[in-house]
């Protein structure tokens, strides 16, 4: 198997919420040339793209998962000791820039949610590896 790497899934309606007081920020501190805020708000707005950019999941050809929850948050669990995957549509901070998630569950108490684009291929090739894995349906 080669490694593979599945994007997160983007909603524009929390993109819009996330980003569109930062737009409108922007566009006053510019009229208002309120430098030093313009640029805060810029630098905030490209730290966001930056994250959105770098957050993905990766399965590896060691069998494991990998988070990688924009430039700090990287994760690896071995897709063996997954025990459990449901859907999950939790607005608590997650690796994941879309409420249509997944809740992955490993091993005791262990768990990450995610929004990978594709779910379907992306479960499919999780249970090809693990075929333990136990889907949940809400």
């Amino acid at each position: 198997m080669e490694h593979k790497i599945y994007r997160s899934k983007l909603s524009w309606g929390l993109a819009a919420l996330a980003a569109g007081p930062l737009l409108l920020a922007l566009a006053l501190t510019i009229n208002q040339r309120a430098w030093a805020a313009t640029a805060i708000v810029a630098a905030t707005l490209i730290f966001m793209g930056i994250t959105y950019a770098l957050t993905f999941y990766s399965i590896t050809k060691e069998h494991d998962l990998v988070v990688h929850g924009g430039p700090f948050v990287r994760r690896r669990f071995p897709i063996s000791t997954i025990k459990s995957i449901e859907p999950a549509r939790t607005i608590l901070a997650a690796p994941a820039w879309s409420l249509d998630r997944l809740h992955i569950s490993f091993g005791k108490y262990d768990a990450v949610v995610i929004s990978p684009v594709n779910k379907e291929e992306f479960i499919s090739l999780l249970r090809n590896i693990n075929p333990n894995i136990e889907l949940k349906v809400k």
